[in-house]
């Protein structure tokens, strides 16, 4: 499922409340569970958020020696065999779909369609089983799509809940435009296991964690890290790898809701109130830097 929604239509209410406006991608990036999720190989960390850097090192490294992979592996061989026995049985169906007789050609052509449907299966079962062998420590492809679709429906579910209350006219994706690619090339194996270069969950997972909330030695302030996530995830490679459609920007006016829609979510989440003052410090922040306008005129 996708962010498809450019525009949400509210009921029209008797006193307009204006527009509102959100940057889609930002949210998606900002949502607690995306601290787990790894550009680079495509799956959440199979690990609880919140850990110590140690604590989650230890919990990825038991994934790793588990008997996952190795169960996968078997998994795979039994499915190659499968595959190996129907590219057999393919080659004797085209053999008597040359026959010169009308019945052998049509129950060939019939068991060439059966072969080649249980052929798509197999494929789709040996890419996760490929996944599940060489990432151990992440969700398969399946589980990675169901986690991506719930973080788009409490996301939605955020922005319909609070553009409810406050009466809204309309609320508008002001997400950057990016070639679309997402889920159509959401797929396990090289095609698809790239990657984002620079984009690391680990920035957003200590910042979540509080390893890193406040330091006062540091000469970097302690939003640093969040920036640095936000700065990266929001490249169009980025954008294009993430649960959401581009649509138009708002080139001016509306009334960003971004940071009360992440105060819900964050709160349903049970995230520590102080995570959320710096992550709604740089919300308001980023959108004084995107409409200068209203910084300007002192909004």
């Amino acid at each position: 499922m996708l962010l498809f929604v450019a525009v949400i239509a509210l009921p029209i209410s008797a006193t307009p409340a204006g527009i509102a406006t959100i940057d889609l991608s930002m949210a998606v990036s900002l949502h607690p569970r995306m601290s787990l999720f790894d550009f680079d190989r495509m799956g959440f960390f199979k690990v609880e958020p919140g850990l110590t850097r140690e604590a989650f090192d230890e919990a990825v490294a038991r994934l790793k020696n588990s008997t996952a992979a190795a169960t996968a592996l078997e998994g795979l061989q039994h499915l190659q065999q499968q595959l190996t026995e129907l590219d057999r049985r393919k080659s004797v169906q085209i053999a008597l779909f040359s026959s010169a007789i009308p019945a052998e050609r049509e129950t060939a052509q019939k068991e060439l369609e059966i072969i080649s449907a249980e052929e798509d299966r197999l494929r789709g079962l040996i890419a996760d089983s490929e996944h599940a062998a060489a990432c151990p420590d992440l969700t398969d492809p399946a589980t990675t799509r169901k986690y991506l679709a719930e973080i788009e429906v409490e996301i939605l579910a955020a922005v319909r809940k609070v553009a409810a209350e406050e009466r809204f006219d309309a609320v508008l994706n002001t997400t950057v435009p990016v070639p679309y690619g997402y889920p159509v090339r959401y797929q396990a194996g090289e095609m698809f296991g790239q990657g984002i270069p620079g984009i690391n969950f680990s920035l957003f997972y200590a910042f979540l964690a509080k390893e890193h909330l406040a330091h006062p030695s540091d000469s970097a302030p302690p939003s640093r890290e969040l920036i640095n996530w936000l700065e990266l995830t929001r490249f169009p490679d980025a954008v294009n790898l993430l649960p959401i459609r581009p649509y138009p920007l708002v080139l001016s006016g509306g009334e960003c809701i971004l940071a009360r829609v992440m105060k819900m979510v964050y709160e349903n989440h049970k995230v520590d109130p102080e995570v959320f003052k710096v992550v709604e410090s740089v919300i308001h922040k980023i959108d004084e830097m995107d409409r200068p306008e209203k910084k300007q005129n002192g909004q």
